[in-house]
């Protein structure tokens, strides 16, 4: 029950050959047999981290080893002796007849009393986790456990490795790309960079492999890199495919998009037909006016606040695709029981955070 469930936990493994060689995020943990002590670190911990059976273990980067302290070990084993011995009178029902009523009492509370310390001692004992290091192995030390913490091993050691950072359940874009492509590399394959991270210590731990997809997706949405999908380039657009297959590239390697061929001369209208007048554009592009040769599009539109996600994704995207300079601006008009508390705390917060230039601001 302590075990936990938040990753796939092995109890007191014997050998390599007991955890398998999965891309799962793996505990083992090991017996009193194996516990640390001053003196020495146990042989157990460095043979799974680098063998899965006969062979070598291929995703390194998913298993962790959790170990017992000798000292708290020792503690922790008297107090279930004592423990068990409280329960053995207490199960003993002719001498529990022949007590007091007052030691029928102290009977009847001691194993529930020293049950409920046994939690606490337990995840004081298992405290020496080792993971795989480029070189050899390393120690972590998980130090004392909040007194009455209602949280299990894996619990314990997940929440550990995700303050010091080195398991993430998020990573940015930019980091990644960072991580995944050496310098001089322009691209890679997107199983290589999910078995990277799974493979090699010298990497964040990923929570799970979604983890570095929705990375990927992300970073492929706003710009960072672009993916290469059989003959269609992605690039500053939503990922409407399995990305598995794919090829993340860097956007200064991208290829040129094409470039617009200039439309033909219009044919001369029937005579007679009116001929509307047509004006130059004038609304600027980004902060300078329209560039000769460059088209202009102007949209107004009324749409369900529901539907913002599908108009970024639906018309801002294939713009930005093209390399149009986009400015925008928002109309936004509520009504409903709204507060003075939710415009200043959370409204104009969020557009100072977001740096918005504000045109017009007022609550009626």
């Amino acid at each position: 029950r302590m075990a936990g469930r938040e990753m796939e936990v092995r109890l007191w493994p014997a050998a390599p050959a007991d955890i398998p060689d999965s891309r799962a995020l793996k505990l083992a943990v090991l017996g009193p047999e194996h516990a640390v002590s001053s003196r020495s670190r146990p042989a157990l911990a460095r043979e799974l981290l680098a063998k899965s059976g006969t062979t070598f273990r291929v995703y390194r980067n998913t298993l962790l080893v959790l170990a017992p302290d000798e000292g708290e070990w020792s503690s922790l084993k008297g107090l279930v002796k004592r423990y068990l011995a409280w329960r053995s009178v207490r199960d003993d029902k002719a001498l529990m007849r022949g007590l007091s009523e007052e030691n029928r009492r102290t009977v009847e509370s001691k194993p529930k009393e020293i049950e409920g310390s046994i939690g606490d001692r337990l995840l004081s004992a298992y405290r020496h986790l080792a993971r795989a290091a480029e070189e050899d192995i390393e120690w972590l030390d998980l130090g004392l456990p909040t007194v009455g913490a209602k949280i299990t091993l894996a619990a314990r050691v997940r929440e550990y490795l995700k303050s010091e950072d080195i398991l993430v359940e998020r990573i940015s874009p930019e980091a990644l790309l960072a991580k995944a492509l050496a310098e001089g590399e322009t691209e890679k394959p997107v199983r290589e960079i999910v078995d990277a991270f799974l493979r090699y210590p010298h990497l964040p731990i990923p929570a799970s492999e979604e983890v570095i997809r929705q990375a990927i997706r992300e970073g492929v949405r706003r710009g960072v890199f672009g993916l290469r999908a059989g003959d269609e380039i992605y690039h500053h657009q939503e990922l409407p495919l399995d990305i598995e297959e794919a090829v993340l590239v860097r956007k200064e390697a991208l290829p040129p998009k094409e470039t617009a061929v200039e439309p033909q001369e219009a044919a001369e209208p029937e005579r007679g037909a009116e001929i509307p007048p047509v004006a130059a554009p004038t609304w600027p592009i980004g902060e300078g006016r329209a560039v000769a040769g460059e088209r202009v599009y102007r949209l107004r539109v009324q749409l369900p606040w529901d539907k913002m996600s599908d108009f970024i994704r639906g018309v801002i995207g294939p713009l930005r695709q093209d390399g149009a300079e986009l400015r925008i601006i928002v109309e936004l008009e509520a009504s409903g029981p709204i507060t003075e508390q939710t415009i200043q705390l959370k409204v104009r917060e969020a557009l100072q955070q977001m740096q918005a230039k504000v045109e017009q601001d007022k609550l009626y």
